[in-house]
């Protein structure tokens, strides 16, 4: 379907006018902000595409266990599995035309190591938004508010002290902290590696 390409490319358009066309945003040390946007935009889009999806996977496919014999237990991946095929392709392009066409399996690299992830807490949402269809109604605020906590738009030293908590509860900061070094060899901490992985074994467990 086109529209899964044309959606994020247009609030990626978007963004980018805005910030760098029209409000001429510039990051410290030299730091290309079109690439440091893309970078963290596009793993951004992936992960609110197969958050948002999952949700609700199991009452839009409910007729394929309810009246067939199906492996219900493949559905919760099924949107994860979609995105991942899309975004990696789209990533690792990125990641070719940012730093060089070696660089390129980074691309690959970022979007399956976030959708194993993901993997439990679409899970989680899966169930939930089969037994609280409410809840669908108010994530869309919530993926909107974890954007503009997570260092997308900005880098993280940009938060002020009194904020830095937020960028320490939230995993997908450390993510991008990995991803931003990996490709643009910008700082990072050993912290960015285990807090995802803390959250990661709760989810599982």
């Amino acid at each position: 379907d086109a529209w899964l390409l044309f959606q994020p490319a247009l609030q990626i358009f978007g963004f980018w006018f805005l910030l760098d066309v029209v409000l001429k945003i510039k990051l410290p040390r030299g730091t290309n902000f079109v690439d440091y946007f893309l970078l963290g935009m596009l793993p951004w889009l992936f992960i609110s595409e197969a958050l948002s999806r999952s949700l609700t996977v199991l009452s839009e496919f409910s007729g394929l266990y309810r009246r067939a014999v199906f492996p219900v237990i493949i559905l919760p991946l099924l949107p994860l599995l979609l995105s991942s095929i899309l975004y990696a392709l789209v990533m690792t392009i990125t990641v070719g035309l940012i730093a060089g066409p070696m660089t390129m399996p980074l691309g690959i690299l970022t979007i399956f190591g976030l959708a194993v992830w993901l993997m439990p807490l679409c899970y989680l949402l899966s169930i939930i938004g089969l037994f609280l269809k409410d809840v669908g109604q108010f994530f869309p605020f919530l993926i909107t508010l974890t954007l503009y906590l997570t260092p997308i738009l900005y880098m993280p030293d940009s938060l002020p002290p009194s904020m830095q908590w937020a960028l320490a509860i939230n995993p997908v900061a450390d993510m991008m902290a990995i991803i931003h070094a990996g490709v643009q060899e910008l700082a990072w901490s050993w912290a960015n590696v285990w807090r995802p992985v803390v959250w990661w074994l709760i989810l599982l467990g």
